[in-house]
């Protein structure tokens, strides 16, 4: 990253960081921030869509080296809703890109292992996402269309569960967005940092307990 701001990574995309708009505050964590961001340059056309002078968003977080990114689970659900339904598109987020950045403070994570031990400290990676831009959901004012969204979005957390085979793990509102297409409101379920495969995976890969409290089952938060 330069000085005026500039995010530049390897595979040709140039981002100018603008407005920080989430930043999480703790020792213990992912050490997520999000912010805005403008495309300068980008590979060629994402999907046919021209993303050149595009307002995005970008978000990185310190994650568990053995943690799935959340880009192969939401391209995964993309994949089987266009099989499956394709109406589902619409509620699911759109990554454009992401990287993760291994080995940038080896002798950090190599003091931790050795004063914590390999049970309890896990080594992590900087993964960095550039996503299409979403509104959250409490910037809705009326009561009819707020409530749809809603609907829309339960709607897509069961698709998800029932048809695509991945469990999100992470309800809470700050997750719930919503985005116009054609001017009309669509619910979308963001953030897949926390998803699982139902067929793939074991119920949990990392050693603690991760989520949103007051959205968390009582018996994770006592155990």
């Amino acid at each position: 990253m330069s000085r005026d701001h500039l995010l530049a990574l390897s595979d040709g995309w140039t981002l100018k960081l603008g407005e920080v708009i989430f930043r999480a505050h703790g020792l213990i964590g992912r050490g997520t921030v999000v912010a805005k961001a403008k495309v300068i340059e980008c590979p060629l056309e994402w999907r046919q869509k021209n993303l050149k002078g595009k307002t995005v968003v970008v978000k990185w977080s310190w994650v568990p080296k053995t943690r799935t990114p959340e880009a192969e689970f939401v391209e995964t659900a993309r994949r089987r809703a266009e099989n499956d339904k394709p109406q589902m598109l619409n509620h699911l987020p759109e990554i454009y890109c992401s990287a993760d950045f291994d080995h940038l403070t080896p002798e950090c994570q190599r003091l931790l292992h050795t004063n914590l031990g390999d049970d309890v400290y896990e080594n992590r990676v900087l993964r960095v996402i550039i996503q299409k831009e979403l509104t959250p959901i409490e910037k809705i004012d009326d009561p009819k269309q707020l409530a749809e969204v809603y609907k829309q979005i339960f709607e897509c957390y069961r698709w998800l569960y029932d048809k695509a085979r991945i469990i999100h793990r992470d309800i809470s509102i700050s997750n719930f967005m919503y985005h116009k297409v054609n001017g009309k409101l669509y619910g979308v379920l963001n953030d897949f940092d926390l998803a699982l495969s139902l067929d793939h995976q074991p119920l949990s890969t990392s050693k603690t307990r991760t989520g949103t409290k007051p959205y968390m089952a009582i018996d994770l938060l006592v155990d």
